[in-house]
């Protein structure tokens, strides 16, 4: 009898501890490929097949939640992480900023909330980028 009172919150607890190891393992991994693009954007080169730095920079995230917001366990919402590369001022010496950016839901099946997950890197640039590379030359949102 009193297991059965005490097995509800026991497994809450669980539950989470579990989703505080995936966010924290999700800001990691966003915090290394924002440092990964970051370097990219510094020396103005696109590793990736032709397309934009950021479609890269996404494609470099550990979990398929992270790159396209689809996964076993949902717990990325919407359509995984996004990129915003900002170079506000293009010449050699100034910053780049990457923010990676992903909305996490706590224990989806209860719907406890959301969490704004964002990992970022500012390097300097030692090229001039050629186009294409930024997202914006505004400072990425916070």
């Amino acid at each position: 009898m009193e297991f059965a009172l005490v097995l509800p919150l026991l497994l809450l607890l669980v539950f989470g501890i579990v989703d505080f190891a995936r966010v924290y393992h999700y800001w990691n991994d966003q915090t290394s490929i924002a440092n990964t693009g970051a370097r990219y954007a510094a020396v103005g080169t696109n590793p990736g097949a032709p397309g934009t730095l950021a479609a890269w920079i996404k494609s470099q995230a550990s979990s398929d939640e992270l790159e396209s917001g689809t996964g076993t366990s949902r717990g990325v919402q919407g359509t995984g992480a996004s990129v915003c590369i900002s170079i506000p001022d293009a010449r050699v010496g100034k910053p780049v900023t990457v923010v990676v950016r992903s909305q996490f839901g706590f224990i989806p099946f209860l719907k406890l909330g959301n969490a704004s997950v964002k990992g970022s890197a500012t390097s300097r640039l030692e090229a001039v980028p050629p186009a294409g590379i930024a997202t914006t030359t505004a400072p990425c949102p916070t």
